[in-house]
């Protein structure tokens, strides 16, 4: 079972929505940013037509606590309160989202050594070949044209 909330909220200089989900490997969050400010059928299509294309963070196996099992009285009352806090996103959705996207900025980085890497082997490969032919005394001009 899935349980999640969603947030819209004015990040300057966007709107941001902040999807939370809560389920059996823990909780994790992602985030859709819509620039201009959303209306109610962009936040719907973004969520139900999207949902599968979000890119969440890894789940935590810490779960935030859930709210108890309230009376109906006791929910309203808590929801008014939440709605009329102003506190803007919760201080878990900004550490899982700063997880994420350092996680994300380290595989990057090792995917660009990665690419850079191989090209100075290749461009290492190219000076060899040349100086063997320079020695031999036969020179390719598709060589030539491949540096």
């Amino acid at each position: 079972m899935i349980e999640g909330t969603f947030t819209v909220l004015f990040e300057y200089p966007f709107w941001v929505g902040i999807v939370e989900r809560h389920d059996e490997r823990g909780y994790s969050v992602a985030r859709i940013i819509y620039g201009a400010e959303p209306n109610d059928e962009m936040i719907i299509h973004s969520v139900l037509d999207g949902y599968r294309s979000l890119v969440f963070s890894k789940p935590t196996p810490e779960v935030p606590p859930k709210l108890q099992s309230l009376n109906y009285k006791r929910q309203q009352k808590e929801m008014h309160r939440l709605l009329e806090e102003k506190r803007g996103v919760k201080p878990e959705v900004v550490e899982a989202l700063k997880a994420e996207h350092e996680r994300q900025a380290e595989e990057h980085k090792r995917k660009e050594k990665a690419e850079r890497e191989a090209e100075e082997e290749r461009k290492y490969r190219l000076r060899q070949e040349k100086t063997r032919q320079e020695k031999r005394g036969t020179k390719s001009i598709e060589f030539e044209q491949a540096l």
